[in-house]
């Protein structure tokens, strides 16, 4: 190798980790690529999951519906005038809205429709994959003869046996038999199966009936309910619920929406038929005190003989009967407003609205309008919101406000009232004078006839009164009208394309994950990165893992495995680590516990040197567990290193022949229990000087560094000292370690060789294709086999 190419290479290992560091995004992919066979077998069963969880899993619809509200008379707003714009409408348009749109999603209306429809109770049948609920075509139906107030028992296990029968399965693990329609008596309570239309097609079917508390059913339903107004500017309400029997969220939603109308027209009839009830104690009233009157006049015209009064009389008396009847309506208006007055003022009425029933003053009708628009808006928020809650401080200081207003304007009205009736009775006075004057049987007959016909017109008038209430009672319609009937969408959930994309995605995240999790989860050293990122000890080589049970596993000629070339990479960077230095160079090599291979690279570094005609000596100095003669078949027995450094033998008798030209083995000798102070004898350093004029390179096998003191004691006598670090091997807190033993110098000229890569087992590109070097040697066993390449990539 020329030197120009072996400076090119000590360039490459000598430039500082940290300086030439950068992120390789193309290195990156090709770590996740390399495991391909994960990613791809995560693919194929995230697809399989997905394909079942399609098969296990119930479809989810969106069921809709959506109204309107009619009536905006509620509002204040007159919606003919169309001098109005949208932006003053719709306020008061929104507001009522979203007031009914609470109301429609409160707890008690969905309950009504929960218990209407039986919801809390549901049948499936198990087919061969999951259960299939039968809400559409159930075969029986559950009937409770007494509505229990607990549920002990959460379902029943029958099988339907015929026609007329089925077999129930005990709590206990019994079985009895019972017929359909007869009445049952156990834990669950009274109650009986009925068979249904579609019975036929499940007679010797399994049926579970599962029976949950109604009031956990109706919390899921107002918590599944969405209600949504759709445009702020028109009365328009979407209501919408996900459900998996699409069936079920129609039959809710229309029964829920009808219910609903219903609601709001028996409060309507309520308020109607308070009137009429009111109306009619008043006509019953005064038809009695008519039929009086009606009687003693009779009974006076009898006794008496008279049948009619003068002209004179009848003047008097006409003008008193309509005197009478502007007093009579003075008198009805002040028990009215009397009676509004208390009705307001009593504690029991606190939440109620009094009658509009014969008001003439439209000022107090619009405020009393007021108060019950108010007072129907805290009815509503009463429904779904705690009274305790401070959203009602808003709304209860209005109704005080328009209560207050209402007193103010009843004293008002009853201010005038009184006045008006004070003159009407002044007025009635002088009449009564000119009356008494009249012949005293006349006189008499004038104050029946007129007592007659002022409670005949007053009854007339309750009359008409009766009749409008009446027909507005009968004329009374919902004020919402059905847009859209409750009907089912496309499913919502699962979409097969969205489920088999997450599904897809799923099988890149998570091998890429494991991959990632085992990189940083690991405790070894993986890469060349974790050395670098960590210690500024500059990387002088790496070396492939070997499979081989040889310890010698570089041979001279071309025909090699890539280990090869990696050695010679080293021997060419040992060489610029040295200064250039031709001869006697000491190469101290250890690492930080036993097993990273610090014997293999001493062996193959020692090879390597002999086969460039460098006379080259390996010196076995890990006293406590020699390996390198092993390596070249050297017996233990033979007297060694501690030999020598005891003076039992000379320097003569302890160098062996390798076998390799070039290169001798001296080994360790008789093996110490604590070698320390013999390593620390100047025989040592006397043996270093002598071998150094003997060969050109000399090799130090020495003992773990992070074990024992041998090698930084034997580092005295080193130039160079090659740290070795294991993939996989090498637990990542030695890092610290190894920057302390840099920083402070311990061993000589130190440089770190990355040992036993297997970048067919953790994928971090190092791609030494042995292919290419083992073309030139065909009878050479490839080390790892195709199926075990392809087990790594996992």
């Amino acid at each position: 190798m020329s030197t120009t190419q072996q400076a090119a290479q000590f360039t490459t290992f000598t430039l500082p980790a940290r300086e030439a560091e950068s992120f390789d995004i193309k290195k990156l992919v090709d770590k996740y690529l390399y495991h391909w066979p994960l990613f791809a077998l995560g693919m194929v069963l995230s697809v399989v999951g997905a394909f079942y969880y399609l098969r296990v899993t119930d479809p989810t619809y969106e069921v809709k519906a959506a109204l309107e509200f009619k009536d905006l008379r509620k509002t204040g707003v007159n919606t003919n005038n169309k001098n109005l714009s949208l932006n003053e409408i719709a306020p008061n348009t929104t507001k009522l809205v979203e007031n009914e749109m609470e109301l429609l999603k409160s707890r008690k209306l969905v309950h009504q429709v929960i218990m209407d429809l039986q919801l809390w109770v549901s049948y499936q049948h198990q087919d061969s994959v999951k259960n299939r609920d039968l809400y559409a075509i159930t075969p029986v139906k559950l009937t409770f003869l007494k509505q229990p107030t607990t549920f002990t028992i959460p379902e029943l296990e029958i099988q339907i046996k015929n026609k007329n029968s089925f077999i129930l399965k005990e709590p206990d693990g019994k079985t009895k038999e019972y017929a359909f329609n007869s009445p049952i008596q156990n834990d669950l309570g009274n109650w009986q199966l009925k068979p249904t239309a579609n019975l036929n097609w499940f007679i010797g079917s399994e049926i579970k009936i599962i029976i949950q508390d109604p009031d956990i059913v109706s919390d899921a339903y107002q918590r599944n309910l969405k209600v949504s107004m759709e445009n702020k500017l028109a009365p328009f309400v979407s209501l919408a619920i996900n459900e998996q029997v699409p069936q079920r969220g129609r039959d809710f939603l229309n029964t829920l929406l009808e219910t609903y109308s219903n609601d709001a027209v028996n409060q309507k009839n309520n308020e109607t038929q308070k009137n009429l009830n009111f109306i009619n104690s008043r006509i019953d009233s005064l038809a009695k005190e008519l039929s009086r009157t009606e009687e003693e006049l009779e009974d006076f015209r009898s006794s008496q003989g008279i049948t009619d009064i003068s002209s004179e009389s009848k003047v008097y008396l006409d003008n008193v009967q309509a005197n009478e009847n502007k007093l009579n309506e003075a008198t009805v208006q002040l028990n009215v407003i009397q009676g509004i007055q208390n009705h307001l003022n009593s504690p029991q009425n606190k939440n109620t609205v009094p009658s509009l029933v014969g008001i003439a003053d439209e000022g107090l009708v619009q405020l009393l309008q007021k108060l019950s628009d108010f007072q129907s808006q805290r009815d509503q928020m009463l429904a779904t919101t705690p009274e305790a809650n401070p959203i009602f401080e808003p709304i209860d200081l209005q109704i005080k406000t328009t209560k207050e207003a209402i007193n103010e304007k009843i004293e008002n009205i009853k201010s005038s009232f009184l006045t008006t009736q004070k003159q009407l009775q002044a007025f009635n006075q002088k009449f009564e004078g000119s009356i008494k004057k009249l012949p005293g049987q006349e006189r008499q007959l004038i104050v029946l006839q007129r007592e007659q016909a002022s409670k005949e017109k007053l009854y007339t008038y309750l009359l008409e009164k009766k009749e409008e209430v009446a027909l507005s009672y009968a004329s009374i319609l919902s004020d919402v009208r059905i847009v859209d009937d409750a009907h089912a969408g496309p499913v919502k959930w699962p979409q097969i394309p969205m489920v088999l994309g997450i599904a897809l995605l799923l099988g890149l995240v998570a091998p890429a994950g494991f991959i990632y999790a085992r990189e940083n989860l690991n405790d070894k050293i993986i890469s060349r990165q974790d050395i670098e990122n960590e210690v500024d000890v500059p990387i002088l080589a790496e070396l492939s893992h070997q499979n081989s049970k040889e310890a010698i596993v570089v041979t001279n000629g071309r025909g090699n495995f890539a280990i090869g070339e990696q050695f010679r990479t080293l021997r060419t960077n040992l060489y610029h680590v040295h200064n250039h230095n031709e001869g006697g160079r000491v190469t101290l090599i250890t690492s930080s516990t036993g097993g990273e291979g610090k014997s293999f690279v001493s062996t193959n570094l020692g090879v390597v040197l002999a086969h460039s005609d460098r006379k080259t000596v390996i010196l076995e100095m890990d006293l406590r567990k020699p390996k390198v003669s092993q390596a070249f078949k050297i017996s233990l027995e033979q007297q060694g290193i501690s030999d020598f450094l005891n003076g039992q033998a000379a320097l003569e008798d302890i160098i062996q022949a390798s076998g390799i030209a070039n290169l001798d083995i001296i080994g360790c000798g008789s093996i110490l229990p604590n070698p320390s102070e013999l390593l620390e004898k100047t025989k040592l350093d006397d043996l270093i000087l002598i071998l150094k004029n003997w060969y050109d390179d000399i090799i130090i096998d020495s003992p773990p560094i992070h074990l024992v003191t041998d090698a930084v004691i034997i580092s005295r006598v080193a130039d160079v000292t090659l740290y070795i670090v294991r993939q996989g091997f090498t637990r990542k807190i030695e890092r610290d370690f190894i920057k302390q033993v840099f920083k402070s110098k311990k061993m000589p000229n130190m440089k770190i060789v990355f040992n036993g890569i297997q970048g067919e087992k953790f994928g971090y590109g190092y791609n030494y294709d042995d292919s290419y070097y083992n073309s030139y040697n065909p009878d050479v066993n490839k080390p790892v086999t195709r199926f075990k390449k392809f087990f790594n990539r996992f």
